[in-house]
C-alpha cells in the first residue's frame, strides 16, 4: 500500500493522542502469562506486535509464527524454553535473517534443549521446553538488548533466580533498564551492579500494571515540529519520569530549535523559527529515535552525524541503509559510516512526490511520511506497516491537517 501525504498549511498545530507503549505492554504480557495470572493491564497497546504476542501466548498450537516481531520472537524463545512442551518457533524471511544465537547459547547454558532448523544462529527454532535451571550466565550485549530482557523476564520463575552478566558494547541499554523497572513494579527483587544483574526467584504480581503512552511514537511528531517553524503540538499522556529510554526526546528540543516542556496537560513542543546548523547525536541507547531525528535534520538542511547505530542493520530493515537510500532519492548529501549516518552539507529536498521505499518497516514509513511537512508532498510504500506500533498513525496525521490518501 502506498501513502500519499500532502501538507500545505502554514504550520503544524494541534494535539496528538499517542498509542500505548508496545515495549512496556509486551513485557507485562509475558510476565502475566508466565505467572498464570489474569490480572488486568491498564492501557494495553493495540499495536500489531502486542496483539500478535497475545494471540501466541493464548495459542493451543505448537507451531508459533512470530512474523516480523523481533521482541515477540526473542521473548517467546526464552518463555518456551521454560514452558513444558515441544515447539516450533518461526517468523518471516526477514526474521530468519535476524540473529538469535547469543540468546540460544545463554538458554542452553541453563539447560535448554533448542535446535536450529535452518541456518545456525538464526530462526526458525525447535524448542523442547521445561528444562531451565538457575545459574550464572554471560551474554553478549552488542547485538540486541532483547536477548538480555528475555532472560530477565523468565528469571523470577527459575528455582533460585538468575545472575546475568553483560559483556561487549551494550546497545539499547535503556530497554534493559525498562525490563528491570517493570520487574520491580511486579514485586521482583533485582540487584544491578554494573554489568551484573541478579534477579531473585519471587512471585510475580502484575495487579497494578499500567502502560505509559509511547515516547518512541512521539518522535515522528517531534520531526514534524522541527520541519514547521511555528509548530505547536501537545502530547497528553506522556510521562516526564518514564521507564522508556526514548523519553530522552524531551531533552533534545534545543538541538533542533524547539522549546519543550511539561504542564498539567502533557508535553508541549513549540517551534522557534531558528535552529542550529548542525547536530551530532549518539543514539546507541535510543536507536528507535534515529529515523525521525535523521529525517528532521535532513529536512531542515542541517549537517551532522548520528552514531552508535550499527545494530540497526538487524531490525525490521537495515535502517541505516533504508534512511540513506531514501534521503539520497530526495537529494540529501549523506553517507553511511560503520555505526551511523553523516549529513555532509545542506541540500534542499525534492518536492515532486518521488516514490520512497518504506522497506516494510514501520519506523521508516513514518519518518518518510512526515517529510511532507517540509516537502509538501511525499509518497512512500508499505503504508500498512505503521500498524506494527501505531495503528492510528494516518488518522493522527489527518487530525493535524495533513491530507493522506492510501492507495493499493
Amino acid at each position: 500500500m502506498i501513502a500519499c501525504v500532502r501538507f500545505h498549511q502554514q504550520r503544524v498545530a494541534g494535539t496528538v493522542l499517542l498509542p500505548a507503549s508496545k515495549s512496556i505492554s509486551n513485557r507485562y504480557l509475558l510476565l502475566r502469562s508466565l505467572a498464570g495470572s489474569d490480572a488486568e493491564i491498564a492501557n494495553l497497546s493495540e499495536a500489531r506486535d502486542t496483539r500478535l504476542l497475545q494471540e501466541l501466548l493464548n495459542s493451543a498450537t505448537t507451531v508459533l509464527d512470530a512474523q516480523d516481531a523481533g521482541t515477540v520472537y526473542r521473548f517467546l524463545t526464552a518463555m518456551l524454553a521454560y514452558k513444558p512442551g515441544k515447539w516450533q518457533l518461526t517468523g518471516t524471511l526477514r526474521m530468519q535473517e535476524r540473529p538469535v544465537g547469543a540468546l540460544v547459547e545463554a538458554l542452553r547454558t541453563l539447560g535448554a534443549d533448542i535446535r536450529y532448523t535452518g541456518k545456525d544462529g538464526y530462526p526458525p527454532l525447535e524448542i523442547q521446553g521445561g528444562k531451565l535451571v538457575s545459574g550464572s550466565i554471560t551474554v553478549d550485549g552488542s547485538v540486541s538488548s532483547q536477548f538480555i530482557s528475555a532472560l530477565l523476564l523468565v528469571a523470577p520463575f527459575l528455582p533460585q533466580g538468575l545472575r546475568v552478566r553483560t559483556n561487549g558494547e551494550l546497545v539499547s541499554a535503556p530497554y534493559i533498564a525498562m525490563t528491570v523497572a517493570i520487574l520491580r513494579k511486579c514485586g521482583i527483587p533485582v540487584d544491578v551492579n554494573g554489568p551484573d544483574i541478579h534477579i531473585s526467584a519471587a512471585p510475580v504480581r502484575c495487579e497494578n500494571a499500567v502502560v505509559e503512552s509511547d515516547w518512541s511514537s512521539a518522535a515522528f511528531f517531534f520531526e514534524a515540529a522541527c520541519l514547521s517553524p511555528e509548530a505547536s503540538i501537545l502530547f497528553p499522556g506522556l510521562e516526564e519520569i518514564s521507564v522508556q529510554g526514548d523519553a530522552r526526546l524531551a531533552t533534545l528540543g534545543s538541538h533542533f530549535g524547539l522549546i519543550s516542556g511539561f504542564d498539567e496537560s502533557g508535553w508541549r513542543l513549540e517551534g522557534t523559527g531558528r535552529h542550529p546548523n548542525s547536530v551530532e547525536l549518539d543514539l546507541r541507547g535510543e536507536p528507535d529515535l534515529f529515523p525521525a531525528l535523521c529525517a528532521a535534520a535532513a529536512g531542515m538542511g542541517m549537517t551532522g552525524s548520528f552514531s552508535g547505530l550499527g545494530h540497526l542493520r538487524n531490525k525490521e530493515s537495515d535502517r541505516l541503509l533504508a534512511m540513506e537510500e531514501n534521503l539520497l532519492l530526495l537529494g540529501a548529501d549523506c553517507s553511511l559510516v560503520d555505526d551511523g549516518l553523516v549529513l555532509h552539507s545542506a541540500q534542499p529536498l525534492r518536492t515532486d512526490g518521488i516514490l520512497l521505499n518504506g522497506f516494510a518497516d514501520h519506523r521508516i514509513v513514518m519518518a518518510m511520511a512526515l517529510l511532507a511537512t517540509r516537502c509538501g508532498y511525499i509518497r512512500v510504500t508499505d503504508a500498512e506497516q505503521v500498524a506494527k506500533s501505531f495503528p492510528g498513525f494516518w488518522k493522527a496525521l489527518g487530525n493535524l491537517g495533513y491530507e493522506v490518501q492510501l492507495e493499493p
